[in-house]
């Protein structure tokens, strides 16, 4: 959609451009509707014009198609991060989704406002999940060595704040 609107912008830029060579190449700064015909501004404009105006307009093509095609590689890596992490931590391969977690951040940060917003609640709700799968896991261990009798004080201070949801 924004490859469109910047298209059409350029198109008027050109559009506008082209007429104010015209004006200019035929000494007049009064506009008629004879004037501004197509083939009046072709006879009118010098060739480095149109070459001129033909090059901003494929650079401005190209400079988009290129932005774009850069901001689709980055919003698809995301989607693809965000979908293997999901699936390893449904297969319990919570090792595997945290190092897929830090990737997936670091493309996160490479990603425009608007895509950001599109993931943030994905990156946030996979942030919550291996957190409370580590924080299981600690208490689990915790658990295990107060059972035992081996806890240290300050294990089972952190035992406590666990179990308090902190």
């Amino acid at each position: 959609m924004r490859v469109i609107y910047h298209m059409a912008v350029l198109l008027a830029f050109l559009i506008i451009a082209s007429a104010g060579i015209a004006i200019m190449a035929s000494g007049n700064a009064s506009v008629t509707a004879n004037m501004v015909k197509v083939k009046s501004i072709a006879e009118k404009m010098p060739a480095a014009y149109t070459y001129f105006i033909a090059g901003l307009f494929t650079v401005g093509i190209i400079f988009n198609l290129s932005y774009m095609r850069l901001a689709n590689t980055h919003e698809a890596k995301m989607r693809r991060f965000i979908s293997k992490t999901k699936k390893h931590m449904k297969r319990g391969e919570h090792e595997k989704a945290t190092a897929l977690y830090e990737e997936a951040r670091l493309q996160y940060s490479r990603l425009s406002s608007v895509d950001k917003m599109r993931h943030y609640d994905s990156v946030m709700n996979i942030y919550n999940e291996l957190l409370a799968h580590t924080r299981a896991q600690e208490a689990k261990e915790l658990a295990e060595k107060y059972a035992a009798g081996e806890i240290t004080k300050e294990e089972l201070q952190r035992f406590e704040v666990i179990l308090r949801g902190y």
